[in-house]
């Protein structure tokens, strides 16, 4: 598994990486209309008054939202060092840096 994972790391630690998932998701849109994993996450799970975690956070999308909607804190673990560090920009950006964390990990183990 560590083998694997290093490659997912790799990949999207490379700017060039994370803008070719980027490219390919538009793509596959496109073609079949964007597909919205978050859709069941609004629907069925209520962040208010919960600290949250995001599995696989990227480069933090979904967490202004997550705060916007009550969680009290959010963070973020994703494989990608480069991805982690866009999260972090991003809430600062927003001005709530203060209500999150993210780490760069690997959710197969974690501390």
């Amino acid at each position: 598994m560590s083998e694997r994972v290093e490659h997912e790391r790799s990949f999207y630690n490379e700017s060039s990486g994370a803008s070719r998932y980027r490219q390919l998701r538009r793509l596959i849109w496109r073609a079949i209309g964007e597909f919205n994993r978050q859709g069941e996450l609004y629907r069925l799970f209520d962040p208010a008054a919960k600290a949250v975690l995001q599995y696989g956070c990227g480069a933090g999308i979904g967490v202004e939202s997550l705060l916007s909607r009550g969680a009290l804190h959010v963070t973020g673990i994703d494989i990608s060092d480069e991805e982690i560090e866009r999260a972090r920009r991003a809430a600062e950006r927003g001005g709530y840096a203060e209500k999150t964390s993210f780490v760069a990990a690997d959710a197969h183990h974690t501390e």
